[in-house]
């Protein structure tokens, strides 16, 4: 993977160059501003780019202009640096089509995790051929559980092992034919399936397993990238697939799924892997643009969400019978510091009617955000009409696949909860 590092500093060309080369398999080029990177981009493709705002020569806003008008560069992953938080930059780097954004001074972490959610949803982004999701069966996964993975990524290998070490046996093997010979051995108990396996295929090894008497009683699991073309969903020949991923807590949110029995959740998450991902960028956009605010949405169960206020979106995707049912919810205090920021009062002016109203508009801004990302990876949705409740009685009970996301300002000023559930939708 290559990735364009535009920055005037030396010093930060270098912390993101360390940064990222110790945390993924990319080949990093630098530039000293705007201009440069774009000579730079017209002589070989990038995966992606991070820009900074101010630079000499041509600014990172000027040079991500003159990306979006070319149409070889025109749906690039862009992340925007910048130690201005004014509402009107932010909104303007938004307008253009930046990926994301990172406030200087940079920290490591940030640009980690950053980097890490664009290699999910943004960095493989390609419109999705719509194809047959694999089935579902309901796998067992335990502490003897003995698992091989599969894949040609020594980087990926290692991910996987690290994280899924304390949930069960796990092993690995960097091609296909030596995964065969152990399987027709070893026999585990389930065989998750990547990429660029050699000589014999993905394709061809889940075929051999599935017809091979010695094998055919393992579980074959597919491990697909967000681009995967209709020829990798060859889903007769897989129990399930699961999205390809360097997020440690999507990665196991993906195995734990497999022990379920499926639901409309599971059949949300097989049509848009990255889900939850998607759904993280999409309030830190949304927090930007409305708020003026910067969030860090993470992975948690929100508790003592009987006296908070919540607002629900429903997002229909056009070729499924299924609503997706965007949720924002904060409690009064929190609520009371959005919607002073929305109405420009004090909080404590605040009322119950003002507080009802900017988490609703808070939570449309999301929806619309997500509805933009969800279009750009091919899948078409329709917003609704917002609800906002403060009746915890009149709610619908979340299922146990929903997907949660917590969100702090920083400084502490407010936090919110984000759910993201399914419903099948009636079609008359």
């Amino acid at each position: 993977m290559r990735v364009l590092i535009a920055d005037d500093e030396p010093a930060i060309r270098t912390v993101l160059r360390r940064v990222l080369m110790r945390h993924f398999p990319v080949d990093i080029t630098e530039a000293e501003n705007g201009l440069d990177a774009l000579e730079r981009l017209s002589q070989e493709p990038y995966s992606l780019v991070i820009l900074d705002v101010n630079m000499p020569v041509m600014t990172g806003t000027e040079a991500l202009r003159a990306l979006r008008r070319h149409p070889q560069t025109a749906t690039l992953p862009v992340i925007m640096m910048t130690g201005n938080t004014d509402e009107s930059l932010v909104r303007q780097i938004m307008t253009l089509g930046v990926s994301d954004y990172v406030i200087k001074p940079v920290r490591p972490a940030f640009v980690v995790e950053r980097v890490a959610r664009l290699m999910d949803s943004i960095l493989e982004r390609h419109p999705k051929e719509e194809a047959p999701s694999a089935p579902h069966t309901r796998l067992q996964i335990g502490s003897r559980t003995r698992v091989l993975l599969v894949d040609g990524s020594t980087d990926f290998r290692q991910f996987f092992c690290d994280t899924l070490g304390q949930m069960c046996r796990v092993s690995d093997s960097p091609a296909g034919i030596d995964a065969l010979k152990r399987c027709l051995t070893e026999a585990p108990d389930i065989v998750f399936i990547g990429s660029e396996t050699g000589v014999l295929s993905s394709e061809d090894l889940a075929d051999k397993l599935r017809h091979s008497p010695r094998s055919s009683q393992i579980n074959i699991v597919r491990v697909l990238p967000p681009r995967a073309t209709k020829r990798d969903r060859a889903v007769d020949l897989y129990d399930a697939t699961i999205p390809r991923t360097f997020v440690a807590s999507a990665l196991k949110s993906s195995i734990e799924a497999l022990t379920r029995e499926p639901g409309t959740m599971h059949r949300v998450q097989t049509l848009i892997p990255q889900l939850k991902v998607l759904a993280m960028a999409s309030v830190e956009q949304a927090a930007a643009l409305s708020l003026g605010a910067t969030v860090t949405p993470k992975d948690g169960v929100p508790t003592g969400t009987s006296r908070s206020v919540e607002a629900t979106v429903p997002l229909d995707v056009r070729h499924d019978v299924v609503t997706l049912l965007l949720t924002v919810g904060a409690n009064t205090k929190s609520g009371k510091a959005i919607a002073s920021r929305l109405h420009e009062t004090l909080p404590e002016e605040v009322t119950p009617e003002q507080l009802a109203a900017a988490l609703g508009e808070f939570a449309i801004t999301v929806a619309d955000r997500l509805t933009s990302a969800l279009q750009e990876t091919g899948v078409q949705t329709t917003p609704g009409t917002v609800t906002v409740s403060t009746d915890a009685k009149k709610r619908l009970p979340a299922s146990t696949d929903a997907l949660t996301i917590l969100a702090e300002s920083t400084p502490a000023e407010f936090s919110v909860y984000v759910r993201v559930d399914s419903q099948r939708r009636v079609v008359g």
